[in-house]
């Protein structure tokens, strides 16, 4: 059993957790050589922070790469039900899908059509949530990666993957995927602007709070009821300021 099991399956009721369990028994044995874990493990954890559903959940543990040409969907069908075996097909499929190239980058165009075509490929969209998710763990590790590989990645998760996420309206994976790709297209930029957000980390957080603290008020006085959250600008995204600037 992974070290992390208890912490992921007692965030779910007694039913979910046998079917949780059972995927991830199936998945334990691939680990990954870099992480000790697999990969589906880690894609996993990521999909928890958004509050995806329990099918997603188990198509990210079932569908480890790893996995790929050793379980039959109707295995899969037969204990975790259809839906997820036709989410792992197609989680499978994007993960093995490799049409993009570096002259897209200058192609917008182009780009958008392999976008439109991702998502209309697909049967179900948690299947592309699950593959942005995987591209999420990828670029996390990707430094144990060969250098040639570095590049590509990057270049293609900010082409293809990040515009995703963002038409999905999920910002979180989106922010994930632009400041990791940043990190390695423009490494020392990257570390400039995390070193200067570090030094104003506090005035930053501080000034967050006092707004938010201002804004619950005046909702308040109006009888308005309604939740409230900040986050400080992301690194990509302070870059491309910089450079509209």
């Amino acid at each position: 059993m992974l070290r992390t099991d208890n912490e992921f399956l007692s965030k779910f009721n007694e039913t979910d957790s046998v079917l949780i369990n059972a995927a991830l028994q199936i998945s334990a044995p691939f680990k990954d050589q870099k992480t000790s874990r697999p990969k589906g493990f880690d894609v996993a954890l990521i999909l928890l922070k958004i509050n995806v559903d329990l099918e997603t959940l188990l198509a990210a543990l079932l569908s480890e790469p790893l996995l790929r040409d050793k379980l039959d969907n109707a295995d899969i069908s037969e204990q975790f039900g259809l839906e997820v075996a036709n989410l792992v097909i197609d989680v499978n499929w994007l993960n093995t899908l490799n049409v993009y190239i570096p002259e897209m980058a200058n192609q917008p165009s182009q780009a958008e059509t392999l976008r439109r075509m991702l998502l209309s490929m697909t049967h179900d969209v948690r299947a592309v949530l699950i593959k942005l998710a995987y591209r999420s763990q990828r670029l996390k590790n990707l430094a144990n990666e060969e250098s040639k590989m570095h590049h590509f990645v990057a270049r293609e998760t900010l082409d293809i993957y990040a515009p995703i996420a963002s038409r999905l309206g999920i910002g979180q994976l989106k922010w994930e995927l632009e400041d990791r790709a940043f990190c390695f297209l423009e490494p020392r930029a990257y570390q400039a602007i995390t070193d200067s957000l570090a030094e104003d980390r506090t005035q930053r957080e501080r000034c967050i709070a006092d707004f938010t603290e201002l804004l619950q008020d005046t909702l308040a006085i109006e009888k308005i009821k309604a939740g409230i959250s900040g986050r400080p600008k992301h690194i990509y995204s302070i870059w491309k300021k910089m450079l509209n600037k």
